[in-house]
């Protein structure tokens, strides 16, 4: 997810990548051992889902 959303940061990032980023973020839920990597997932799926125009200005 880090690389994912650094290439978003710099500004290489595609619609693609968002799609990734929430999709492994999903499928992570609910099967981490630590409670931390659920944290995790739930700021990256709250962030996309409450503001996709701020992802979307990202990648274009």
């Amino acid at each position: 997810m880090q690389t994912i959303t650094n290439r978003i940061h710099s500004g290489e990032g595609k619609q693609e990548d968002i799609d990734l980023l929430l999709n492994v973020a999903k499928q992570m839920q609910g099967k981490c051992l630590c409670a931390l990597g659920e944290f995790a997932t739930m700021a990256v799926v709250t962030g996309i889902e409450r503001f996709p125009q701020d992802f979307k200005k990202a990648v274009k």
